[in-house]
């Protein structure tokens, strides 16, 4: 999986980042639990 993590938080960061392959979108602020989660759920498929 392509997880993306960023600053960007426009609509349009978030579509561009589909565009281009992201499975998932994470802006910052975020906290390492989230992606580990995220990264778990990936992996669970």
């Amino acid at each position: 999986p392509i997880i993306m993590l960023t600053a960007k938080k426009s609509r349009e960061d978030m579509a561009r980042g589909e565009q281009v392959g992201a499975d998932w979108y994470i802006t910052k602020p975020f906290k390492s639990a989230m992606v580990i989660e995220t990264i778990q759920r990936f992996l669970a498929k």
